[in-house]
């Protein structure tokens, strides 16, 4: 009987984790499925939306699985890499059921500004990437830390003064943006 009461109850840190990886999968699954959006404003928030529940997605599999990410960004797209300390080299990241790499309709862009002191001085069109290697502006570290940047979603023939395309991710991966429906 006293080993009963001696017994602690609840749940791990692990147990917990693993849920929240679960509710993450299953979200992104939800989100992926949705229905092709036509309109050009709605796209633009459903790219952002999309984007932004990508990189939640891929923040709690750096933290669960241990491994250092990268998202690679480009004017027409974007790509999540994961990095292979036994190959010394980062190589693409394949998760079933989940996207690890689109490309933007040709009405939209992106535009990237790495933030920070190190970054101040830096932005996409000062950043050169070769389109063959898979070298990463952004860093989504195990630790759950993130290289402080703003992406902004961009629509050629659609403009918005409040710019529902826009979003900032700080160092401890906390990210802000404007839901143009929320905006309405």
């Amino acid at each position: 009987m006293a080993d009963f009461k001696n017994k602690q109850q609840g749940f791990t840190l692990l147990e917990i984790m693993l849920v929240v990886l679960i509710m993450a999968m299953v979200s992104v699954g939800v989100v992926m499925n949705l229905p092709k959006i036509t309109q050009q404003d709605e796209d633009l928030n459903w790219q952002t939306q999309r984007f932004v529940t990508l990189l939640h997605f891929f923040q709690d599999e750096a933290l669960m699985s241990g491994k250092e990410l990268g998202i690679i960004l480009r004017d027409n797209g974007y790509q999540f890499i994961v990095y292979q300390y036994t190959d010394k080299e980062w190589q693409k990241l394949t998760i079933k059921r989940v996207t690890t790499q689109v490309t933007l309709p040709e009405s939209l862009t992106l535009k990237f500004t790495l933030q920070g002191a190190v970054w101040e001085e830096l932005d996409s069109a000062d950043v050169e990437v070769n389109k063959d290697a898979l070298i990463p502006q952004v860093y989504v570290m195990s630790s759950g830390e993130v290289t402080p940047f703003s992406i902004e979603f961009l629509n050629g023939s659609f403009v918005d003064k409040k710019n529902p395309g826009l979003i900032t991710i700080n160092m401890s991966g906390e990210i802000e943006y404007e839901d143009a429906h929320k905006a309405e």
